[in-house]
This record gives structure tokens, C-alpha cells and sequence, in this order.
């Protein structure tokens, strides 16, 4: 289950995270799309948030799919990009998907949310929804230790952020069938404390 006190952040303040995302432009996860994913193929985008890497991807000719476990982020997709199927679910379950349905899946700020014991089931079923030789390109964020406030990893406005080191990371993929692409850190720029962890999986 994804955990309820981020989603309610996120829930409670949609339109501020929309009018957000809608102005950042993830110029390297584009050009990580460009060179891994599989050009036009069947692609969801778990965790689409405003919808904003939907319209790209839709624009870039791939057939693409999205999926959020914030309702309102849902609604928002399903109002303004009327031809993106957008759908409630959640990770780690991810009930409603099919298996091997995906040439393409992408995480963009999404896994960091996940609780820590459910890491191994999201990979799990990430690689599920998968097909044979499809990508995976996941982003998340540094762990700021000055930011968080409990044990568990949870930050001043609520939201979970767990600490996935990318040795981790790597290993549970290619534990569970997948090999490693590739793998950066990035600097965001726009905040000088935060570095985000970009990989690419393909499944075996």
C-alpha cells in the first residue's frame, strides 16, 4: 500500500504540485528517453502526477498509458488529456495492470515514496507489468538527511522520502531479473543540497 500520509499531502495540495511540475522541464529524463526507451512502444507512466511526461511521451509517438495513486492528480490527467488512458493504482500492487503489457515503464520521482518494506514487491511487480527486453527508467531523489524529521524517513510536510542507495537499488533489479543499463547521479540545479539517482533497467 503506498504510504497514506503522502498521498494526503499530495492530495490536499494537487493544484500547487501541478502548477509545479508544469513548470519544471526534466530535460535529461527526455534525453534518457531518447536514447532507452523502445521508440513508439506501449509505455506507462507510473506515477504521471500532472500528466506532464504523459503529453510529452504522447507528442514523441509512443503509445502511452498513465497511471497515479492521488486521486486528484487522476482527475487532473483525465480533464486535459482526454486522449492518455489515465487510471487509479498504486504501487506496490499495481492490481489493475496486466503482465508484460510494457515496452517502456517510467518512475520519475516515484519509488523514494514507497515504505521500505514494500520495495521488494513494487520491483516485483514493476518488472511484472514489463516485457521481455523492455526499459525501465527510474529517478529519485537524494536522501537529505537535514530534511527529515523521524527515523522513518518522513519530511517536515509529511511526505515518506526512504533511502534507496543505488547499490540497492541495482541489486533488487538484477536479483529479480533485470540488468543494469545504466546509472547517474545528477545535479538538479535549481536546489543545490539535491542530487537526483537516474538508472535504467531492462528486463531479462
Amino acid at each position: 500500500m503506498a504510504d497514506k500520509s503522502t498521498l494526503t499531502q499530495y492530495d490536499s495540495h494537487s493544484n500547487d504540485f501541478i502548477s509545479r511540475y508544469q513548470t519544471i522541464k526534466p530535460g535529461r529524463l527526455y534525453e534518457l528517453m531518447a536514447v532507452f526507451f523502445k521508440r513508439g512502444g506501449a509505455t506507462l507512466d507510473i506515477g504521471c502526477a500532472s500528466g506532464r511526461d504523459l503529453a510529452y511521451l504522447k507528442g514523441s509517438g509512443y503509445q502511452v498509458e498513465g497511471l497515479d495513486a492521488v486521486a486528484s492528480f487522476v482527475e487532473h490527467c483525465q480533464k486535459y488529456l482526454t486522449d492518455i488512458p489515465v487510471y487509479y493504482d498504486a504501487l506496490p500492487e499495481l492490481k489493475t495492470v496486466a503482465d508484460g503489457k510494457y515496452d517502456n515503464v517510467l518512475l520519475s520521482a516515484v519509488l523514494m515514496h514507497v515504505p521500505k518494506e514494500d520495495l521488494f514487491l513494487a520491483v516485483q511487480n514493476i518488472l511484472r507489468v514489463t516485457k521481455v527486453g523492455g526499459r525501465i527508467l527510474i529517478s529519485i531523489r537524494n536522501f537529505r538527511e537535514s530534511e527529515v524529521i523521524n527515523d522513518e524517513g518522513r519530511e517536515k510536510d509529511g511526505r515518506l522520502f526512504t533511502h534507496i542507495p543505488a547499490d540497492e537499488l541495482i541489486h533488487l533489479f538484477e536479483e529479480l531479473g533485470a540488468k543494469t543499463m545504466f546509472q547517474e547521479d545528477q545535479d538538479e540545479g535549481r536546489r543545490e543540497d539535491v542530487i537526483w539517482h537516474n538508472f535504467i533497467f531492462e528486463k531479462r
